[in-house]
């Protein structure tokens, strides 16, 4: 008789397993997940160019803050290559200093 306490939700607990975490479709882009899914350190490697799911995952925001950062002239400066979106590393480090200089002390 299955433990009644919680609702079982086999979908939730496919998803935890070590195999599932490791599965593409349960990753997040530029991190690596160790045993049950735990989020350890990003693993994209120095490029010249982050796509934009790179650059969010990179920087832990969301899209539509990325998006209202460049609609009010705040963001990283961006490149478009064909139909892509890109931000250079250089742009996403001038970035980070320009919110650094922005931040209080």
């Amino acid at each position: 008789m299955p433990f009644r306490g919680f609702p079982l939700n086999l979908e939730l607990a496919a998803r935890s397993t070590p195999a599932a975490a490791s599965h593409p479709a349960n990753r997040l882009p530029g991190f690596s997940f160790m045993e049950y899914g735990a989020l350890i350190e990003p693993t994209i490697p120095n490029v010249a160019a982050y796509t934009v799911s790179e650059f969010l995952a990179r920087n832990r925001i969301s899209r539509g803050l990325f998006y209202k950062l460049l609609k009010a002239g705040t963001g990283p400066r961006i490149m478009k290559a064909g139909g892509r979106t890109l931000i250079s590393a250089e742009a996403e480090r001038n970035w980070h200093r320009e919110l650094e200089a922005k931040s209080p002390k």
